[in-house]
């Protein structure tokens, strides 16, 4: 495993959607699909992998957050988030439960 990706291990939280909201109006969030590891994400943001990200982002599994996104997580403010800061960006990726 990289340092990268090694430091983004021990820094990884979880939070809950009423701490991530804020960062929402700021532009900053960024949501990971469940089908993506968030270390492997934020290494690639933190690396600067363009083609990775695009290949995500055009997969639809990296992606701001929709309208109806926010709105049920807005319903749930306890919801968990795995969370990862990759200046300037917040990776958040939504807990599944079950």
């Amino acid at each position: 495993m990289s340092g990268v990706a090694e430091r983004l291990r021990q820094e990884l939280a979880e939070v809950s959607w009423r701490e991530l909201r804020s960062h929402v109006a700021r532009d900053t969030v960024i949501v990971v699909g469940p089908e993506l590891d968030l270390v492997a994400a934020a290494a690639a943001v933190a690396r600067d992998d363009s083609a990775q990200i695009g290949a995500w982002i055009g997969a639809g599994e990296v992606a701001k957050p929709t309208i109806e996104q926010l709105a049920c997580w807005e319903k749930d403010l306890e919801k968990p988030f795995r969370m990862l800061i990759v200046g300037p960006y917040i990776l958040a990726q939504p807990v599944l439960h079950g």
